[in-house]
């Protein structure tokens, strides 16, 4: 048997557009292909084709060990061979590339891809304008914000994987709610930042008691999570003579953007994003709905510095990878 990379993607280019229940593919950052730890992966839309290279061997046809989920047919294009996979049901399927030997009259494997075909899921998401706060500040984002600049791109992140966002309820939310409410200073301890996110999960609830919509939070300065920046100086312990040695220890600002918080207690999930610039908000929020669809929950990312989930104050990627979907398209 050959290897198993024998299977490449397909890039249309910039701009490309579905034609017919053919799924274009712009660039590899918004590819679900991934052939970096294992066998080649992709995903499929359901009802749609998605269309993958193949190596110029010599297979004569594709082998699948699930037809009823996936299929593919080798189409042979200017002396390549392109290979048109088409998502039939929701479910998992192994394509192998083969042909018959002349000799041994048995199947010969040149390569295999895994295949996961998505069924359609709509998200819906409801937007908390926050006019007022403790400090009088007062979010620059509005609902019209939302849906030409940041949920267009949130869309194309998930495409792949079959997942629609929209924007289900929205308000500007009534000074009297949030006026004692402290979204911006820093250096919070544990119980405080707690007792802000139940008060906000109650009042999502308020809003609309659907358990599955997710509650989206605007505010103008979120600091709930960062973290000052400062000198300490402190008298330890040498590890191997008993003489005390006074160290320096700087201490880096942490400025994180956005949160995402399991409500528990039957709750649904809720995000909470600051004012940043389009670009960085766009991101923000795409990274902000993985964990809330349950992508690297308890405070792990991405190791991939060119993915979604990774650290979201380092770096702005936006590619899934397989296990990625396989978490938020096969819910395991």
């Amino acid at each position: 048997m050959a290897g198993q990379n024998q299977f490449t993607d397909l890039i249309d280019g910039s701009g490309a557009l579905a034609a017919g229940n053919v799924e274009a593919v712009p660039d590899a950052q918004h590819s679900s292909f991934d052939a970096i730890d294992d066998a080649p992966y992709v995903t499929v839309r359901e009802g749609m084709r998605r269309m993958v290279s193949l190596r110029p061997l010599k297979p004569d046809r594709i082998v699948s060990t699930n037809p009823k989920a996936a299929s593919g047919k080798i189409v042979n294009t200017n002396g390549a061979n392109t290979v048109e996979i088409t998502g039939h049901a929701p479910g998992t399927a192994l394509l192998s590339a083969v042909w018959v030997h002349p000799t041994w009259k048995a199947d010969v494997v040149e390569g295999t891809i895994e295949v996961d075909v998505c069924r359609k899921r709509t998200v819906f998401l409801n937007f908390h304008f926050v006019d007022k706060d403790r400090q009088g500040n007062r979010t620059g984002l509005n609902a019209s914000t939302v849906q030409n600049d940041l949920l267009p791109f949130l869309n194309d992140v998930f495409r792949a994987a079959n997942i629609e966002f929209t924007m289900h309820l929205n308000r500007r939310v009534p000074a009297a709610l949030t006026e004692t409410l402290d979204f911006a200073s820093p250096d919070r301890d544990k119980a405080s930042a707690s007792q802000l996110y139940t008060t906000l999960a109650r009042l999502g609830m308020d809003f609309d008691k659907s358990l599955s919509h997710v509650q989206i939070w605007c505010v103008k300065a979120y600091g709930v999570e960062d973290k000052t920046g400062m000198d300490v100086t402190e008298t330890i312990g040498h590890p191997i003579f008993p003489i005390p040695v006074t160290v320096n220890i700087k201490v880096p600002a942490n400025n994180v953007a956005g949160g995402t918080f399991q409500a528990g207690n039957g709750h649904g999930p809720l995000i909470v994003i600051e004012d940043e610039p389009q670009a960085s908000m766009s991101f923000r929020l795409a990274h902000e709905v993985g964990h809330a669809l349950g992508l690297y929950t308890n405070g792990t990312h991405s190791t991939h510095k060119d993915a979604i989930m990774y650290r979201a104050d380092t770096h702005k990627g936006t590619k899934l990878y397989k296990d990625d979907y396989r978490k938020v398209v096969l819910r395991k």
